[in-house]
């Protein structure tokens, strides 16, 4: 709904992408404008996701990932992402650029909305948005009384993983075996988590009368700002030096800001893809329209600016409508 509005409204394209790659940090004249921002950066929170990763640094780095190649492929037509494990082989994009730009998104906060299960190790809580006049979240309520029940099942799940936490320390002191039931301890803890994920994530998404919440998914600044590390590969164990968050340098925009040093860099990384100086994003977008209304592009393949896409056939005709 927010990209068909947007269009309605004949949003400036610039201001488009700035509110999905950064809406959350743009200041917002009332909180209407606040909860559009926010849904806004949804943009960051789709895509696909290993949900079923057990190694919580990888499926980080693996989120990060995602939201960078989806921007670089979509704005600049120039996949990024391809130099993670080494530079890139066709384009100039060299493994610093991907973490430069990786540094951002580490520095994001992701809320893609999932809860623990058999089926996911990577729960993700979602945007709490402000709560506005006339604002109906239809078929979502649940009722006071099943939000008193989910509490009491949250209740007996945490009195039985104290006793079964007991029943391992005791034996740990008496250094007994527990060789023979260890099987069926690990499978019930299981499952408690199991369980546990699946309440508490209905419960974040409704208040104490079981009234539905207004939420999005979407993108917020991280607890802690932090460059990243360039990774040996690309393998999260074989982390090497740091690299400054910045921009691919290739394109050099002159007064081009850098990453804020207490915010993740988002807003300056949208200042940068949307300059008038900027030689992809704007040559992109035309390109993109030209294929929908004409079904080829300019440039045939839209997704591939670079040195193993076809050259455009008509470059002065995209000029000019960049």
């Amino acid at each position: 709904d927010y990209v068909i509005d947007a269009f309605n409204a004949d949003k400036p394209f610039n201001r488009f992408l700035t509110e999905q790659i950064a809406g959350d940090l743009l200041p917002a004249k009332d909180d209407a404008e606040r909860a559009q921002w926010l849904i806004a950066t949804g943009f960051l929170a789709f895509g696909a996701k290993g949900l079923n990763e057990m190694n919580k640094a990888q499926f980080a780095a693996d989120v990060v990932d995602e939201q960078l190649d989806a921007v670089t492929r979509a704005v600049m037509a120039s996949s990024v992402a391809c130099a993670r494990c080494h530079d890139h082989k066709s384009d100039p994009f060299a493994m610093e650029d991907y973490y430069a730009l990786a540094g951002i998104f580490q520095s994001t906060k992701t809320h893609f909305g999932t809860w623990i299960d058999s089926e996911n190790n990577n729960g993700g809580d979602l945007i709490r948005l402000p709560a506005l006049p006339g604002q109906l979240i239809p078929n979502k309520s649940i009722g006071a009384k099943k939000v008193a029940d989910l509490k009491a099942q949250l209740a007996k799940l945490d009195e039985e993983e104290k006793a079964g936490q007991a029943r391992v320390k005791q034996a740990m002191a008496e250094k007994k075996d527990l060789s023979g039931e260890g099987y069926d301890m690990l499978r019930n803890a299981i499952r408690i988590y199991w369980s546990r994920g699946g309440i508490e994530g209905q419960l974040e998404t409704v208040d104490d009368e079981g009234r539905a919440l207004p939420l999005c998914m979407g993108a917020l600044e991280a607890d802690k700002v932090r460059d990243a590390r360039l990774l040996e590969r690309g393998e999260i164990t074989r982390p090497t030096k740091t690299v400054e968050r910045g921009f691919p340098r290739v394109i050099e925009i002159s007064g081009a800001p850098k990453p804020a040093e207490d915010q993740s860099g988002r807003r300056e990384f949208a200042q940068w893809l949307t300059s008038p100086e900027h030689p992809l994003t704007a040559r992109v977008m035309a390109n993109r329209v030209w294929r929908h209304l004409f079904g080829a592009g300019i440039v045939r393949t839209p997704d591939n600016f670079g040195f193993t896409g076809e050259r455009p056939t008509h470059p002065a005709l995209l000029d000019h409508l960049a």
